[in-house]
C-alpha cells in the first residue's frame, strides 16, 4: 500500500471490506482500512467533484454484500 496505487488500494480495501462485514478484521486491518478509505474516497471525490464524504457512501454502498 506504500505505493499509492489507487488500484492497490481498491483491491485492499474490496477484501478488508468483505472481512469486516464477516467479523474478521485485526486492529492493524482496521488500520488499514482507514487508510484506504480516506485514500480512495479523497481520490473518487477528486475525479468526480464530490466531497470525500460522499465519496466513501458510494464506496461503502459498491462494497455491502
Amino acid at each position: 500500500m506504500d505505493q499509492g496505487e489507487p488500484r492497490a488500494y481498491a483491491e485492499v480495501y474490496k477484501n478488508l471490506r468483505v472481512r469486516e462485514q464477516d467479523d474478521a478484521l485485526s486492529a492493524a486491518d482496521r488500520k488499514h482500512l482507514k487508510q484506504c478509505e480516506a485514500f480512495l474516497s479523497e481520490e473518487l471525490a477528486n475525479a468526480l467533484g464530490q466531497t470525500d464524504h460522499e465519496a466513501l457512501e458510494q464506496m461503502c454502498q459498491a462494497t455491502r454484500i
